[in-house]
């Protein structure tokens, strides 16, 4: 400072009145605010359609000499929005922090940017980048099972229900199996239908296997596939395993029996429906007390392909109330089995 001072007098000093003298260069002398951004390009990241996502931070600083005007954020791109800011006049080198979000309103690249003015204190930009992705709303069961059914016959229909867990409506869906091998679908309520938020369609199916597949040995499996646009996909796992062994009936109910009576037995036919002979079969009550076996062919017989047995069964109470049970038919393997339901009721 002196130095320029010096130079000052001097050159002052020169040409009489003067103040016509040439001015020396020297150090900047401009106080004026002067916004600045950090970073200057943010990505937010992905987010499905109508879903917001936040956490990108934009720093403000003024880097001028001089305290800045009121600041006014600016956002272009119609999908990015401002979440919060603490910024308002900034002193020298001071800082504030603005966080901006994105709520896709469309699949793939969003672009747009950030501004920040003031006045005094100029404008500074940060270009903003964000990604679209598809809903998924669509929740199936996690698994439809069901269970060991003879070979060659088709199962009772177990329905898939399908709800739309998104804030807006599915666009048209469509339902379909991955394979379609032994399953098929019964009735398809979802396909064409359009469901609005926390509504539910619904697909019934059934099984029928084509060979034996042993329980524990991974079974028979497929996919109930449901897509829709908005929507996303869901799947539902499709899991039975073929009998060898097949029950007729498999669930009789008994007739109301009072407690201490017994009822007239009832007939149980078992099937052998492989092609090669199962034995030696061992029958067992699931839960003993309320029933009784009376004629059994089945304990310990080995049955030809397409050979069958009985077990007869009656119901005899020893409690008021509904009683379950079940009469379980299987080989040594217990690979080959077959499960008669029994279902009573004492008054």
């Amino acid at each position: 400072m002196t130095r320029w001072l010096a130079i000052a007098l001097l050159v002052g000093g020169c040409g009489g009145g003067g103040g016509s003298g040439v001015k020396p260069d020297g150090p900047p002398s401009t106080f004026a605010p002067q916004l600045s951004v950090d970073p200057q390009s943010a990505t937010i990241g992905a987010s499905p359609i109508g879903t917001r996502l936040g956490g990108a931070h934009i720093t403000v600083t003024n880097i001028g000499g001089a305290a800045t005007g009121t600041i006014t954020p600016q956002l272009t791109g119609g999908d990015f929005s401002i979440i919060s800011t603490g910024c308002t006049t900034l002193d020298v080198l001071a800082t504030c922090d603005v966080e901006l979000g994105v709520t896709p309103s469309v699949v793939g690249a969003i672009t747009g940017s950030f501004t920040v003015t003031a006045a005094p204190g100029g404008l500074a930009t940060a270009t903003l980048a964000a990604t679209g992705q598809p809903r998924n709303d669509l929740t199936a069961p996690d698994r439809v099972d069901f269970g060991g059914v003879p070979v060659g016959h088709t199962s009772a229909t177990l329905t898939a229900t399908i709800t739309n867990t998104g804030p807006v409506a599915t666009g048209p869906l469509t339902a379909a199996l991955q394979t379609g091998t032994v399953y098929a679908i019964a009735v398809d309520g979802c396909t064409g239908t359009t469901v609005a938020p926390a509504g539910t369609c619904t697909v019934t199916l059934t099984y029928t296997p084509a060979a034996l597949t042993p329980f524990g040995g991974g079974g028979d499996l497929d996919a109930l596939i449901v897509r829709g646009d908005p929507g996303g996909v869901s799947a539902a796992t499709l899991a039975g395993f073929g009998l060898a062994l097949e029950a007729t009936p498999q669930m009789s109910p008994f007739p109301a029996t009072a407690v201490g009576q017994t009822s007239a037995p009832r007939t149980f036919t078992v099937t052998n429906r492989s092609a090669a002979a199962i034995g030696p079969l061992t029958t067992s009550l699931v839960v003993a007390g309320a029933y009784v076996v009376g004629t059994n062919t089945c304990q310990g017989a080995t049955l030809a392909a397409g050979g069958t047995c009985t077990v007869d069964v009656s119901f005899a109470p020893v409690a008021a109330g509904a009683a379950l049970s079940g009469v379980q038919v299987n080989d040594a393997s217990v690979v080959n089995y077959t499960t008669i339901q029994l279902i009573g009721t004492a008054p």
